[in-house]
């Protein structure tokens, strides 16, 4: 992913078939959070299956405010991706809604950002431009 023009993405960029779902996810956790004085971004990243998302889960229940950007529960959001599973296997599924969900996913934590909300984002961050994409939102 490149950042461009200071955002991690464009609203364009998003599949046009996806734009009111993904309008949809990032409006919910909109209305669900509230704006901070000093928002905090917490980078939570590690190898696939080091046990990320379980610490996410717990420290999202004992830190009230922050919002959870995560692109696989993005995807358990998409009708696509949930129709699929339930049609064909779990890989298949996955592999056609990674990229549509890291979309969405890097459009929610952009959004967030710019409404000053406090934010655990938890990915793998193996990519150079993971760490970018940390320096510039410092």
């Amino acid at each position: 992913m490149t950042l461009k023009r200071g955002k991690l993405i464009d609203y364009e960029d998003i599949p046009p078939h996806l734009k009111n779902e993904a309008q949809d996810i990032v409006e919910n956790v909109l209305l669900l959070s509230q704006a901070s004085s000093r928002p905090r971004l917490v980078h939570l990243c590690g190898m696939p299956g080091a046990g990320k998302s379980t610490y996410a889960a717990s420290f999202v229940k004992d830190h009230a405010g922050y919002n959870l950007v995560q692109f696989d529960t993005v995807m358990e959001q998409l009708c696509g991706y949930r129709r699929d599973c339930a049609a064909t296997n779990l890989p298949d599924a996955f592999k056609s809604w990674e990229w549509p969900a890291r979309a969405i996913g890097y459009y929610l934590l952009q959004t967030l950002l710019e409404n000053k909300r406090d934010i655990l984002f938890d990915h793998s961050a193996t990519a150079r431009s993971h760490l970018d994409l940390i320096d510039r939102v410092k």
